[in-house]
């Protein structure tokens, strides 16, 4: 915890050059699929087919992706065979090429989840859950304007630009829910969470202005900053009021918060037979932490000499990263303090779905599902369209396309799902190239998520 707290800018800037991190939107491919269940995590007033248990650390994996620009968009061959790799800065990539193809906010989000403990049963006149997990979730936004100053340099006399961004939260989660019937058509459901936070950082910087003199920028911005971390400390600070240190630490639980999901689900068969429709608001909560720091930009303007030539004939590629890291770290400037403590939300959002089962084959359907979320820097929204089927009582399938804030998506869900041994595996966003390491390269938009339970 030290170490992070100490490099807390280092973490931000390679942020804002790799634009990889951490957000949570996976697993909606099983939404429609009545023998999923993990789904009440999507809509509270889901019932599960059967009472379960989760397998532990497995009833639940899901690790996602979401960016609209990809690696591709950042590291280019270099060399006559193309084996090699070197970044946007170099002078053997042209800065026009390299910025027509960014938009006007690059931005990536993605989420890692983990259920350590889950469990589902039939009690007090409706179906319940219980659930402990682990979630971690981030963002990264940088505006274009970023990119062509740290790519064009010297080419003008000034630059402006704002809205440059990157936000991170993990926290334990203790969850119970209940849904109920209410009469022959309507089913409502709701879920109450316990939040215990471990780590939380937000970095803003609305305004950043450079103007030329002679050889070296004049820089004022206009950012702040917020950081949390579980446990009491007491922070130790350097002359440029970077956090070097902890002279006071013990554990307790100083970063606790509550969350809520609603959601409810109606029959339309009376009117429409086969028709259903459901919609459900998910994280509505705040975490409250008392170790905290704030940080704000400094008054003034301070001096920037600039990213440095980047040159691929005498560098590695880690090497580069390096220069341009260091480059960025003289552009951040921020001044932190402690204080009393600060409070983080998390990022509700709302999903509305329709499905119709198919009148020639009851076993089939279609449907309809729009997400928004309500993020702080960027709003997502999404809508998909699924077709699902479950050709034996044991098994079920979905399959979807649909078109999001960071662009098309293909994804799909096989759930098998007997008493004794449920299993389930899929993905909302399937990546079809990725580099040796996993990561996928035209858009950062990948995902998969799997998990193992027990119903009986």
């Amino acid at each position: 915890m030290l170490r992070i707290i100490h490099t807390i800018r280092r973490l931000f800037v390679v942020s804002c050059v790799l634009l990889l991190a951490f957000s949570a939107k996976a697993q909606v491919s099983g939404y429609f699929l009545e023998g999923n269940l993990q789904r009440t995590a999507l809509n509270p007033a889901f019932e599960g087919e059967h009472n379960y248990l989760a397998f532990p650390l497995l009833g639940s994996v899901s690790v996602g992706l979401n960016g609209n620009v990809g690696l591709s968009d950042f590291l280019y061959p270099y060399n006559k065979d193309g084996k090699a790799l070197t970044t946007f800065m170099s002078k053997t990539v042209d800065a026009s090429a390299f910025l027509n193809r960014l938009p006007e906010l690059p931005s990536v989000n993605a989420d890692v989840d983990l259920k350590i403990l889950g469990a589902g049963f039939r009690a007090f006149g409706g179906y319940n859950t219980l659930n402990l997990s682990l979630h971690a979730d981030a963002g990264v936004h940088v505006p274009k304007a970023f990119f062509q100053f740290a790519k064009e340099g010297f080419q003008h006399d000034s630059y402006v630009f704002s809205n440059l961004s990157a936000e991170a939260l993990s926290y334990v989660d203790l969850a119970y829910g209940h849904s109920r019937a209410i009469g022959e058509n309507l089913r409502v459901g709701a879920t109450l969470h316990l939040l215990a936070g471990a780590a939380y950082a937000d970095v803003t910087v609305d305004r950043l202005e450079l103007q030329m003199h002679e050889d070296e920028w004049a820089v004022r911005s206009l950012a702040n900053a917020e950081v949390g971390v579980s446990g009491n400390m007491q922070f130790e600070f350097d002359e440029e009021g970077l956090p070097t240190g902890v002279s006071d630490s013990h554990p307790s639980l100083s970063s606790l918060g509550l969350g809520v999901d609603v959601g409810a689900e109606y029959d339309f068969s009376d009117i429409i037979e086969g028709l259903r429709a459901s919609a459900s608001l998910t994280g509505l909560g705040r975490i409250g932490w008392k170790s905290a720091l704030r940080g704000t930009s400094g008054e003034g303007s301070y001096v920037y000499n600039g990213f440095g030539e980047v040159n691929p004939s005498e560098m590695d590629l880690d090497e580069e990263m390096n220069q341009i890291v260091e480059g960025i770290e003289g552009l951040v400037n921020l001044q932190f303090e402690e204080v009393p403590g600060i409070r983080s939300r998390l990022a509700p959002t709302t999903r509305l779905g329709a499905e119709y089962r198919m009148p020639f084959y009851s076993p089939m359907s279609v449907a309809v599902l729009y997400t928004h979320g309500f993020y702080k820097h960027l709003p997502f929204n999404e809508t998909r369209l699924f077709v699902n089927i479950a050709p034996a009582k044991i098994f079920e399938a979905s399959v979807n396309v649909g078109g999001s804030t960071y662009g098309a998506a293909f994804g799909g869900m096989l759930n098998f799902h007997p008493k004794g041994f449920a299993f389930f595996v899929g993905s909302d966003c399937v990546a079809f190239r990725i580099t040796p390491q996993g990561i996928p390269v035209n858009k950062l938009n990948a995902n998969a998520f799997l998990g193992i339970n027990i119903p009986f």
